[in-house]
C-alpha cells in the first residue's frame, strides 16, 4: 500500500485504541512527520491529512471501523481488537495488521510483506 495509507491507517487506529486525538506522526521507516488533525466523535471518522490536505472520513461503530481516503480515492475497513488490529486496503486489496504500543504504532502491510514502526505525538 501506499506510504501515506499506511500512516493514516496507522493514526486513525492509534487514536481509536487510545481514545485520544494526536497531531503528528512520525513514520519512522521515513524518517517524517506528517500533521494530522482528527475528530472521533459521535463514532465519526474525520481526520485531515495537512501535508497532503487529504480528507479521510469514515466511521467507527464498536470494534469496526470503515473510512475513505479521498486524497487516493480508496476505502479502508478496520478491525479493533484490545491493543490490536487488523484490516483490509482497498487500493492494494491486501490486508494489514497492527499493534498499539504505547503511543507507538507497529504495522504490517502484506502487500509490501514487511513492518512498518510510527510514533504518535499529541
Amino acid at each position: 500500500m501506499k506510504p501515506n495509507v499506511r500512516t493514516c491507517i496507522a493514526y486513525i487506529a492509534g487514536c481509536l485504541l487510545t481514545k485520544k486525538t494526536f497531531v503528528k506522526v512520525l513514520d519512522q521507516s521515513r524518517n517524517n512527520t506528517i500533521e494530522m488533525t482528527g475528530g472521533f466523535e459521535r463514532d465519526n471518522i474525520d481526520v485531515l491529512e495537512h501535508g497532503s490536505g487529504s480528507k479521510i472520513l469514515g466511521l467507527a461503530i464498536g470494534r469496526d471501523a470503515s473510512f475513505t481516503h479521498y486524497g487516493e480515492n480508496i476505502t479502508i475497513t478496520l478491525t479493533l481488537r484490545g491493543d490490536s488490529f487488523t484490516g483490509f486496503d482497498g487500493g492494494s486489496n491486501k490486508g494489514f495488521n497492527g499493534t498499539l504500543m504505547g503511543r507507538s504504532v507497529k504495522l504490517y502491510d502484506y502487500d509490501d510483506a514487511k513492518h512498518y514502526y510510527y510514533s504518535l505525538s499529541e
